[in-house]
C-alpha cells in the first residue's frame, strides 16, 4: 500500500494545481516556489507511474488519469481537513459547548460559572438551552447535563446528583397564610410541575406520604418547566415541591422557606452526558473535573441543610 500513497504535499499541490489551472497559482497559495510545486508534481507522476496534466503553451489540463485521481484525491484531502478540525476542537481549550436542561441552568450551573471562568479565562464556554437530549454527535455540544434515570442510548451518563422534593413557599405569602401543620396547606394554590404532575414526584404522591391524601388546595397552576414554578413560588404565587438542587440558593437567600412535611426522594437525577467514543479534550476534562467538585460541595451542604430542617421537625 505504502508504494502507491504519494506524500501529502504531493496531493495538496495536484489538487490546487488541478483547480487553478496554473502552476504559478498554485504556488502562491501554497506558499511554495513555482519550482517547488512543479518537483511534487513530478513526484506524483513517478509514484504513480503516470501522466497528471498536458503541459501545453501557457495552458495546462488534466489527463484521463489525472481526473479520475482527482475524484479521489478531493475527498480524501477534505476528509483530512475536517478530521484535523475535529482533533482540535477536542484538545484545544479555546471553547467548550455545552447543551443544559433549562431550569438547571437556570438555577444551578449560571450562577456558579464565574468560579469556572475565573480558573480558566481561556475557555469561552457556549450554553445550549434545551429540554431536549440533543445528539451530541451531530450537534456538535462538548457535553450535555440532563433530568432523567440516566440511560440514553448512544451516550454514557455520570451522575451529579440524586434529587429531593421538600414544600416550599414565599416568606411573604406565609405572613397572611401561615402554615404550622399539614392542614393549614388547603389555605394555599399548589404550583406543579408539567413534568412530575402524575408521577411519583408531584403533589398526590407527596400528599398521600404525609398522610393527608385527600387535602384539597385552594387553587392550582400547572408549569412546563421548573424554573418558572420556583419563580412563582418565589413572588408567592403559592406553594411548590422544590427540588433541592435548584432551591439551595434562594433557601440560603431566604426567598424561599421550608413547610412542614415529609421529604420525597425524587425517581430522577442530574446526569452529565457524553456520546459514547468521544475523545475529551482537555477542556472537556476541566469543565467535568470543576463540575465533579462543585457538585459534591453542594451536596453536602444539602445533607446538612436536609439533617437541620429533619432535626428541627423532630423537636
Amino acid at each position: 500500500m505504502a508504494d502507491h500513497l504519494p506524500p501529502l504535499a504531493a496531493l495538496r499541490a495536484f489538487e490546487a494545481v488541478a483547480r487553478l489551472g496554473s502552476f504559478t497559482e498554485a504556488a502562491g497559495e501554497l506558499n511554495l516556489t513555482q519550482t517547488a510545486v512543479s518537483h511534487q508534481i513530478k513526484l506524483l507522476e513517478e509514484r504513480l507511474n503516470c501522466q497528471m496534466f498536458f503541459r501545453m503553451n501557457r495552458a495546462i489540463a488534466l489527463t484521463p488519469e489525472g481526473e479520475v485521481y482527482l475524484e479521489s484525491v478531493r475527498p480524501s484531502l477534505k476528509a483530512l481537513e475536517d478530521a484535523g478540525r475535529a482533533v482540535k476542537g477536542a484538545t484545544d481549550g479555546s471553547s467548550l459547548s455545552i447543551s443544559v436542561y433549562p431550569s438547571f441552568a437556570a438555577r444551578w450551573l449560571v450562577p456558579r460559572l464565574n468560579r469556572f471562568q475565573s480558573q480558566h479565562p481561556e475557555i469561552s464556554i457556549k450554553l445550549d438551552i434545551s429540554q431536549e437530549l440533543e445528539d451530541l454527535q451531530t450537534r456538535k455540544f462538548d457535553l450535555s447535563i440532563r433530568f432523567g434515570r440516566g440511560k440514553w442510548s448512544g451516550h454514557r451518563s455520570t451522575k451529579l446528583f440524586d434529587e429531593t422534593l421538600l414544600p416550599v413557599a414565599s416568606p411573604t405569602l406565609l405572613r397572611d397564610k401561615p402554615v404550622t401543620k399539614l392542614s393549614d396547606l388547603s389555605a394555599h394554590v399548589a404550583l406543579h410541575d408539567e413534568a412530575c404532575d402524575g408521577s411519583q414526584d408531584g403533589w398526590t404522591t407527596w400528599l398521600a406520604v404525609a398522610g393527608e391524601p385527600d387535602l384539597s388546595f385552594a387553587g392550582h397552576m400547572t408549569f412546563s418547566d421548573s424554573f418558572l414554578l420556583l419563580d412563582a413560588a418565589v413572588t408567592g404565587q403559592g406553594i411548590a415541591l422544590g427540588r433541592a438542587v435548584l432551591i439551595r440558593d434562594d433557601l440560603e437567600a431566604g426567598r424561599l422557606v421550608t413547610l412542614p412535611g415529609p421529604h420525597l426522594e425524587g425517581t430522577y437525577s442530574y446526569w452529565m452526558v457524553e456520546p459514547h467514543r468521544q475523545t475529551e479534550g482537555s477542556n472537556v476534562l476541566l469543565f467535568k473535573d470543576w463540575l465533579t467538585a462543585e457538585t459534591r460541595a453542594q451536596q453536602m451542604r444539602k445533607d446538612a441543610h436536609l439533617k437541620l430542617v429533619g432535626e428541627g421537625r423532630d423537636r
